[in-house]
């Protein structure tokens, strides 16, 4: 439900256990220095949990409590370029362009949370788009290739050469290469016009639940669908980036800031002070990519989806008697 456009990676160093490093103990000896974590990518699920992508190309998922552990949090070992989190599912683009999904496992009021979100064709992508129970890719050649569950026209996509997508609850839009959207989908009870693109120019592009955002070429933010919390009403500024949740909105404005809009439920709409370079949205919270690479979130985080996971500790010498051997770090 948010948009999947890539961050370039991003050098810097993270310190997640807040004391100082090589501050000294009340014992006077010193606490060990936290290692560095840093982030090219995060992308907020839609329910209740988060994944990102470290320097090193790792993948790491965190949340997926509250009874409703899918797997989708059980991100696979290798290398991934980017990855999008959709409901009960979440995928990851390796280095090859080929597709993986993880997830979709179990049931959900007696029915199976496997729509085939999770089996992946044999396609080369350059991006991927999560929605709540479908995944789109978008190809080199500028075409969009959907998979999962489709029931309400989200697999159609019209003919067109695309730079950008991005799948919503119901439906998906997408970009093209001269600026216009074209979104498809939204058959059945949930149209609430979030199909109905707006004409224009615009530079990126988000879908949400029953709405959508999108960046116009002067650096406005135009939405349209549902607007029950005034999700749809951005102010008036210059943005880059948009993303859209259910109820709320939030965008990186042009001297990197965050700004968000519409319900302000569990605080989501609340976004911290700091410079961003990537923003994401759940339908329940949000997360940022600072310049340094460090990631915040905000808003529910009954499920964990807000809280980053511990680092795990390192093997490190430890030298005794004038002999060195190995423990691990507390």
């Amino acid at each position: 439900m948010r948009t999947t456009l890539q961050t370039l990676p991003i050098l810097a160093l993270v310190f997640l256990m807040g004391a100082r490093p090589g501050a000294p103990r009340p014992g006077g000896s010193k606490t060990p220095e936290t290692p560095p974590v840093v982030h090219q990518q995060v992308d907020a699920g839609v329910l209740n949990h988060t994944c990102a992508v470290r320097e090193d190309g790792t993948a790491v998922c965190w949340g997926c409590g509250g009874g409703q552990d899918h797997g989708h949090c059980d991100a696979p070992a290798g290398i991934l370029t980017q990855v999008t989190a959709g409901s009960d599912h979440s995928c990851g683009l390796r280095e090859d362009g080929s597709a993986v999904c993880w997830g979709c496992q179990g049931e959900v009021s007696g029915k199976s949370v496997d729509r085939g979100q999770c089996t992946t064709p044999d396609e080369a992508f350059t991006e991927l788009s999560a929605g709540s129970f479908h995944t789109c890719g978008l190809t080199a050649a500028g075409m969009v290739i959907c998979w999962g569950e489709g029931h309400a026209g989200q697999f159609a996509a019209t003919e067109g050469l695309f730079g950008q997508l991005s799948a919503g609850y119901l439906h998906t839009c997408a970009l093209d290469t001269a600026g216009s959207i074209t979104c498809w989908g939204c058959s059945g009870d949930f149209d609430f016009g979030q199909c109905d693109a707006p004409q224009g120019q615009f530079t990126h592009l988000s879908a949400g639940t029953f709405h959508n955002c999108a960046v116009q070429a002067d650096g406005q933010v135009e939405c349209w669908g549902r607007n029950d919390r005034e999700q749809s009403d951005p102010p008036r500024g210059e943005y880059l980036r948009v993303a859209c949740g259910a109820k709320h909105t939030c965008a990186i404005k042009s001297k990197g800031t965050a700004r968000c809009w519409g319900s302000d439920q569990y605080d989501r709409a609340y976004a911290p002070r700091g410079q961003f370079v990537n923003i994401t949205v759940g339908n329940n919270h949000s997360c940022g990519l600072s310049p340094t690479g460090e990631i915040h979130c905000w808003g529910d985080d009954r499920a964990g989806q807000c809280t980053l996971p511990p680092i795990e500790p390192e093997e490190t010498p430890v030298e005794s008697a004038g002999e060195a051997s190995s423990t691990t770090a507390p």
